[in-house]
């Protein structure tokens, strides 16, 4: 989540960097005989907590870290082509990562994700050369010996712990616990009896994960069924509740508004995005409509901090724009959006704030050839990261966030200050094959970053 202090939106975006750079105009080519629109597009990016990073997860079982130019904001130097650090090659299918909350690229003993690889354990692995796994994690039931593959993966405590949710099942991991599974397991559905906590009513896989402010964590299902737990999870089951109203096939993302009242809820096969009144009364209170997201494939929105306890939504649809709505939960009914932005000419997989400042990054890219037209051939296909710059000048972003950020970024002290959360830090360099190479420049994150 992103903070700002006006509408960020009032001036058109301005691509300051972007991987396709010297790969043509706008579009990059899918390498040998792979099928068009597939092999290469980006299913999932994150900033890193302090902004320098973009972590990109794509659909050939790649993960792929992206290090800003110090230079980024640099008019003269305007667009950058954007390149890989580092990338990890996965033999089976990448099903989500998370970046440790205290990640501070100054420091590599912090630059650290967990990888979710399909039918292996979890692996830490440092962003900066994926080459070795610090540590493993194995998803296996101790009653039973059954192992699980994880769906999605988030942090919590600070990193302490992490969260891993899988099919029917919910994992919490001690991160200082090397090479030992879970330290509790919790069945969605329970198979016998009566669950104390509200159980859900279907076995299905946990499709999102997000924590409120409040730590209150949202779960969402496969099959369209939201469980509300306290104490980031680690807690009772609090409610839950399904979607089965309205249109879609499954949660796909779950996003909470700043003040951890409501609770946004996009799934597949939906135009449609939810508001849910979780502090009151925990019912339906919105749709935001005419998001353009009928397609199984996963397309990621965003929270943007605005004045007050406002907040904006940005969300990417199958058409390359971006869709801003104002305010989520102020009004009740079908709430169409107030502002649209064309970023990409494919689905937009990815919209993410940059922590500090109004600098946007999205990615693009589809499953299928569906967007093959005589701009876009086959074999072309906007599969690009693109970074962009976002309403007022450098400047002024560069004066607010310095002088504004200094009492809203606690989450994000220094290191040293963490406490237990980093007891997991590995030991020297050379077991990271690090030693050799020279360590990434601090990216044009760290200039907003308060002092």
């Amino acid at each position: 989540m992103s903070s700002a202090t006006e509408d960020v939106n009032s001036s058109p975006l301005t691509c300051i960097a972007s991987t396709a750079i010297g790969r043509g105009p706008s579009v990059e080519r899918i390498a040998g005989d792979r099928k068009p629109g597939r092999g290469e597009h980006i299913t999932k990016a994150q900033f890193t907590p302090d902004g320098t990073t973009i972590i990109a997860q794509h659909d050939d079982h790649h993960l792929k870290t992206f290090v800003l130019p110090t230079n980024l904001l640099e008019e003269e130097h305007q667009p950058h082509r954007l390149t890989a650090y580092a990338t990890h090659k996965s033999a089976t299918e990448i099903q989500d990562f998370a970046i440790f909350p205290g990640f501070d690229l100054s420091d590599v003993s912090t630059t650290y994700a967990l990888c979710g690889d399909n039918d292996q354990p979890i692996s830490l692995r440092n962003v900066c050369d994926w080459t070795h796994s610090e540590a493993k994690y194995p998803l296996v039931n101790d009653r039973n010996e059954a192992h699980y593959s994880p769906r999605t993966l988030h942090f919590v405590n600070s990193g302490s712990h992490f969260l891993v949710g899988t099919h029917n099942n919910l994992a919490v991991f001690d991160i200082t616990r090397y090479n030992a599974g879970p330290v509790s397991l919790l069945q969605l559905k329970p198979r016998k009896g009566t669950y104390n906590g509200m159980p859900l009513t279907r076995k299905a896989y946990v499709s999102a994960l997000a924590t409120s402010v409040d730590g209150l964590l949202a779960l969402g299902t496969t099959e369209r069924e939201i469980a509300l737990h306290d104490h980031s999870g680690m807690g009772e089951r609090t409610a839950a509740f399904n979607t089965d109203p309205y249109r879609g096939t499954g949660v796909s993302v779950l996003k909470w508004s700043p003040c951890g009242k409501y609770l946004l809820v996009a799934e597949r096969r939906s135009d449609e995005i939810h508001v849910f009144d979780i502090r009151d009364t925990r019912s339906h209170v919105s749709t935001l409509i005419g998001r353009a997201g009928n397609t199984n494939q996963r397309l990621g929105l965003d929270i943007l901090h605005t004045r007050g306890d406002g907040y904006e939504l940005w969300a990417g649809g199958m058409d390359g724009v971006v869709r801003i709505w104002h305010n989520p939960g102020s009004k009740e009914g079908e709430c169409p959006p107030s502002e649209e932005l064309e970023v990409h000419e494919a689905p937009v997989t990815s919209t993410i704030w940059h922590p500090f400042t109004s600098i946007l990054a999205t990615s693009a890219g589809s499953r299928s050839n569906t967007y093959e037209d005589e701009q876009n051939p086959p074999g072309e296909i906007d599969n690009s990261l693109r970074v962009h710059t976002v309403g007022s000048s450098n400047e002024a972003l560069v004066s607010y966030f310095l002088s504004s950020r200094m009492d809203s970024c606690l989450p994000l002290r220094p290191p040293h200050e963490m406490g237990p959360a980093l007891a997991f830090r590995p030991p020297p360099l050379r077991r990271v094959g690090l030693a050799s190479r020279p360590p990434p420049n601090v990216g044009a994150g760290l200039i907003f970053r308060p002092r």
